[in-house]
């Protein structure tokens, strides 16, 4: 992959909710995003999304910040979005993630759908995929991982379960190593902390009053 690239055009002058719609302008000028980060938009996009209440809110962070996910760049148009369309988009990206990492381990084969307005540049022995569109971007991110580092935490929960402080809240993460479980080392701990807490409740506490340990 070292002579492949990825990039997107994006960027917007404003942006707004409007009942259940996000409006707003693209830039003139667009910005360019490249593959390559170390915290890729893919990941920072899946994890925001997972846990969120507020889709509105988030979807209008995310587009501030980075631009549309679903809707080509048009520089210098308006642009207009369902929040619907906003969430459809993010769980498309859910399943790309978990049918590659799936998908490569096994040695299957994936298609990766494209849109209209994408093109390669060459230039020497660089190939470049240009995009102006942001969840095709983020596709190709997810793509370009090896499988084995595409990883969701161990210690995350159900959504129902979240509440407690000690759970993930950004399980998806690309990982360093192919024996990473957790996705930061405060995770790893938090859940020895867990294991060590229901040892003991099982091994060490005795009967309900406390008074006999287990042999």
């Amino acid at each position: 992959m070292k002579n492949f690239g990825i990039e997107v055009e994006t960027g917007v002058s404003g942006a707004e909710l409007a009942g259940d719609q996000i409006t707003g302008t693209w830039l003139p000028t667009p910005r360019v995003i490249r593959a390559g980060s170390a915290w890729p938009i893919a990941v920072g996009l899946l994890n925001m999304a997972r846990f969120g209440a507020n889709y509105a809110e988030l979807a209008l962070k995310f587009t501030k910040k980075y631009g549309p996910l679903t809707v080509p760049c048009c520089p210098g148009s308006p642009f207009r979005f369902s929040i619907q369309e906003w969430k459809t988009g993010v769980g498309q990206l859910q399943q790309t993630w978990d049918r590659i990492s799936t998908a490569n381990r096994k040695a299957l084969p994936i298609n990766l759908v494209g849109y209209s307005g994408e093109y390669f540049s060459v230039t020497g022995e660089q190939i470049t995929l240009r995009t102006r569109r942001l969840d095709t971007f983020a596709t190709f991110e997810i793509a370009r991982v090896p499988a084995p580092l595409l990883r969701v935490c161990a210690n995350v929960r159900r959504l129902e379960t979240m509440q407690r402080s000690d759970f993930c809240r950004t399980p998806n993460f690309i990982a360093s190593d192919k024996r990473e479980k957790y996705c930061s080392e405060q995770c790893a701990q938090a859940a020895q902390r867990r294991v060590k807490l229901e040892w003991w409740n099982e091994n060490r506490r005795g009967k309900q009053n406390g008074t006999q340990k287990a042999r």
